[in-house]
């Protein structure tokens, strides 16, 4: 049987893609894996796909490939939030989900609002997804905020969190502070966010609470000492952390110095 199904920069408009969605709904296919990234997809799912098929029928129709499909990936599509309010309703049917990679595509905090509700969703119930992509997709402080706050209120496990290329600014720190006091998350990526001093200083203490974390991005922030500080105790304190990504953050020789403290305590 068919288990994995990857189309990349084919230059599919909408019609096609909505055509092997449809087809693939309609089958009795076990896919596992399914990839549809860099193609101009903006709207399928919220015309073509709507009129080929009632998304309310599926769960009741008991789709094989929905239900069996553990990662999807949409990066780079050109999806927008009116896309997303589809695309979730098609997530509620995928109760095996374990991946799912919505980066590059330009759903900003509209569409961060509509997936909300389905990862806490997943969460509360103990389901499955624990990788999460949602890096380069316009969202702001905002958006980033409420899905950091929604997620703490649970304080239930996240595997993966990718959040990077997004303008979230310094202000961001406070909740996603609060974030990695309250869940367990192994990995982070939070490339150039545009976190800044103030914002790695603020993270300074929920980084080394977090004893979860086992990789961290946090490159292209122009953290400079304060990050520096922060990379100190997360490597001081941390006993599972085993990769840290700090590049082009400014760091001035008292910043190296503050880290090779930190190395030196770990041991």
């Amino acid at each position: 049987y068919l288990r994995s199904l990857k189309f990349s920069d084919n230059d599919f408009e909408s019609t096609i893609a909505a055509s092997i969605f449809t087809s693939l709904l309609q089958s009795q296919s076990g896919l596992t894996v399914l990839e549809l990234c860099d193609n101009k997809l903006s709207g399928w799912l919220s015309s073509e796909l709507l009129n080929s098929f009632k998304i309310s029928s599926l769960p009741r129709n008991g789709q094989y490939f929905l239900q069996s499909l553990t990662e999807l990936n949409l990066r780079g599509n050109l999806l927008e939030s009116h896309d997303v309010d589809i695309l979730e309703k098609i997530l509620e049917c995928m109760p095996e989900l374990q991946k799912f990679d919505l980066s590059d595509n330009p759903i900003g905090d509209d569409g961060v609002r509509v997936l909300i509700p389905y990862f806490q969703h997943i969460l509360s119930n103990d389901m499955h997804m624990v990788d999460v992509n949602i890096a380069n997709c316009n969202i702001s402080c905002v958006g980033a905020s409420l899905l950091f706050d929604s997620l703490s209120i649970l304080k239930k496990p996240v595997h993966s969190l990718g959040l990077a290329y997004n303008d979230l600014g310094s202000p961001v720190a406070t909740a996603l502070a609060k974030f990695l006091k309250n869940v367990p998350t192994e990995r982070l990526d939070i490339e150039g966010i545009g976190l800044g001093f103030s914002g790695c200083n603020e993270l300074q203490e929920a980084m080394s609470y977090n004893k979860s974390l086992v990789y961290l991005n946090l490159s292209k922030n122009r953290g400079g000492l304060a990050l520096a500080t922060m990379l100190s105790k997360i490597i001081s304190h941390s006993h599972k952390i085993s990769v840290i990504n700090a590049g082009y953050n400014f760091l001035c020789l008292e910043s190296l110095k503050l880290i090779a403290t930190g190395l030196k305590q770990s041991k």
